[in-house]
Formats: C-alpha cells, structure tokens, sequence
C-alpha cells in the first residue's frame, strides 16, 4: 500500500468515524472502543478497492508467526500489540500500516514502537500515529516511513487531511 492510498482511505474512514460516531471520542470511552468503530470504516474503505480487499484489518494483534510480537529496546526486548494493523496475516512479506491511536498526544514508547514496526523483521511500509483530541476541532496524524514523518491535522468539520509538517529523521537519532 502505497502512502496516497493510505491516506485516502484514511481520511474518508476519520470522516465517517467523526460523522457517525463522534459522541464516542468526545465522551471519552476507552480507545480500544474508538478503535474498533475507526476499525471497520477503514476495513470497510479496503474491502471496496480491488487491489487491497486481501488485506487484513486487525486489532491488538500480538503475533509475528506463532511467535510474540516483539521489538528491541534500550530495556531489552519488550512484547508489543499494535492498536490496528493492516497486513497480511501469518506472515512478514504485506505488512502496510501499523496504527497507535490514543486520546490524547503521542508519546515515546509510542513513536518507538512505530519506528521499530518500520524495520525488520516486520518491515511495515507505514507506520501511523493518531491522536484522537477530545474537545478539539481536530486530530493530530503523524505518517511515518523510513527516514521521514509527515505531521497532517484532521479537520473534525470539512473530514480533510492537512499536511502540515515533512521531516526527515535518521532513524537511530530519534527512538
């Protein structure tokens, strides 16, 4: 899956999830029950195009084979599930997008995870932060791919993506 994709169907899942569910967010309900509603339109987005109603939508999935999900950090190796996942499952080879969401801004055990699902084993072709900001009138999005981020708001009233910052980053510097 290529990044314009991504964001398309990101931006049209974000603007049926503000439409249709937005009492969830601004009352506060536990992520897990956002992600689930934010969940299904993407899924929904990915089912209606040919190239990529094979992939997978996935929440808190904790598998790498039959294997935990694991990645390596200053405190050795730490089990990880990713909030929402696009990928093919059971193996390393169509892994697209790993998704953190939280209410609120991101942070660094967060942003590790997210750069580290970019290498390998995993080799996820983007990585993607959304912060959901209850009584805000937007959310904050952070796309990464190898090497660069690329800050977006999300307008909560016209449900469209705003790039607002390209950064590039050596990978080891930043985590």
């Amino acid at each position: 899956m290529n990044k314009k994709d991504f964001l398309l169907f990101l931006e049209i899942a974000l603007g049926k999830l503000i439409s249709r569910e937005d009492n969830i967010i601004e009352r506060k309900l536990y992520e897990v029950c956002i992600n689930h509603r934010f969940a299904i339109y993407l899924n929904n987005e990915l089912i209606k195009c040919n190239s990529y109603k094979w992939l997978e939508v996935d929440l808190e999935y904790n598998k790498n084979y039959d294997k935990k999900k694991e990645i390596l950090t200053d405190k050795g190796k730490e089990s990880i599930r990713p909030d929402i996942l696009i990928h093919q499952r059971e193996n390393n080879y169509n892994n697209m997008v790993a998704i953190e969401c939280k209410k609120n801004y991101m942070n660094k055990k967060d942003r590790t995870k997210l750069l580290k699902l970019l290498d390998d084993p995993f080799n996820y072709r983007l990585t993607c932060w959304i912060s959901y900001l209850p009584g805000k009138i937007y959310m904050l999005i952070k796309l990464f791919e190898k090497n660069r981020i690329y800050s977006y708001h999300f307008d909560k009233k016209s449900n469209k993506l705003k790039l607002k910052k390209e950064e590039v980053y050596n990978t080891y510097i930043y985590q």
